[in-house]
């Protein structure tokens, strides 16, 4: 019933997959910049289920910039969608290493913990989230329903 209730509310949100932190907005790397044309492009074909074009885009947007965060972040999101969790949890912390400060690194982070049933993580990526975007109803759903996996639900 609660697994129903989230996930709803990330369809509701607009997310790809439980947890998610997808957005229209442009996600700032470490340098406070935009995200790139080519991690845009790989957003792009991502979205059309061209994975494996998208991850060698961004595989190139890395190795040009190796701390822009935005590609890590979309990295994480298509390895996501891929259900391949542990590379997920990789490359979302990754991001979250090179910028503390960005929402969907830590967003995402959690989400990736909590698929690997990793919860104890989850709950503190999710507060490290929380610490950025208090208010973020998905993020907010991830941390309720990684305190409910831990049987540690609190108000």
């Amino acid at each position: 019933m609660v697994a129903a209730v989230l996930a709803g509310m990330a369809a509701a949100s607009g997310c790809g997959w439980f947890g998610g932190v997808r957005s229209d907005a442009p996600v700032s790397d470490r340098t406070g910049g935009r995200e790139t044309a080519d991690v845009i492009a790989a957003r792009s074909l991502a979205e059309q289920g061209r994975y494996d074009e998208a991850l060698e885009i961004l595989s190139r947007a890395i190795e040009d910039n190796p701390t822009l965060t935005s590609a890590y972040v979309a990295v994480g999101e298509i390895h996501m969608d891929r259900s391949d969790y542990s590379a997920a949890e990789r490359e979302f912390a990754r991001a979250a290493a090179i910028n503390p400060e960005s929402f969907d690194a830590q967003a995402g982070h959690g989400s990736a913990l909590h698929a690997l049933e990793r919860f104890a993580d989850a709950v503190r990526a999710y507060l490290r989230a929380l610490r950025i975007r208090p208010n973020d109803a998905v993020a907010n759903a991830g941390l309720a329903a990684s305190y409910l996996a831990l049987g540690e639900a609190r108000s």
